[in-house]
């Protein structure tokens, strides 16, 4: 595996990271918006849950990103499963407004697409395996 994709996946690691943890944050305030809305008793107790979950996938890719440099099999699977996964987080956070967590999300999704679009011998090379 070359500098470059391990960098790609090492970066796209940290911004994944970076956004879970940043989502992550407004953890509390959400929660307390939503417990002084008018919205219904049902919706109080699963909104949270549903605004961690992004937080925690995001967590979870970037995990799995950054394992890609110790893989032998599977790097370009793995990536473009990433890809796709970060892509509909770009779509919605797009969809919501909220350019900035978007822009970090597309680089993400653009470098792990990078390690996705590349031919197999230069993902995993002879001495690798």
């Amino acid at each position: 595996m070359s500098n470059l994709i391990k960098w790609s996946c090492i970066v796209g690691s940290l911004l994944l990271l970076c956004m879970g943890l940043f989502h992550g944050s407004g953890f509390n305030w959400i929660s307390g918006e939503i417990t002084q809305s008018n919205i219904a008793p049902v919706l109080k107790g699963i909104f949270p849950v549903l605004f961690i979950h992004v937080s925690i996938q995001l967590i979870g890719l970037a995990i799995l990103g950054a394992s890609l440099v110790f893989f032998q099999n599977g790097i370009r699977v793995i990536a473009s499963f990433i890809t796709i996964m970060v892509a509909a987080n770009v779509g919605l956070a797009f969809w919501l407004g909220a350019f900035i967590p978007g822009i970090a999300l597309s680089c993400a999704a653009i470098c792990f697409g990078f390690v996705a679009a590349q031919p197999e011998e230069q993902v995993v090379s002879k001495a690798d395996s």
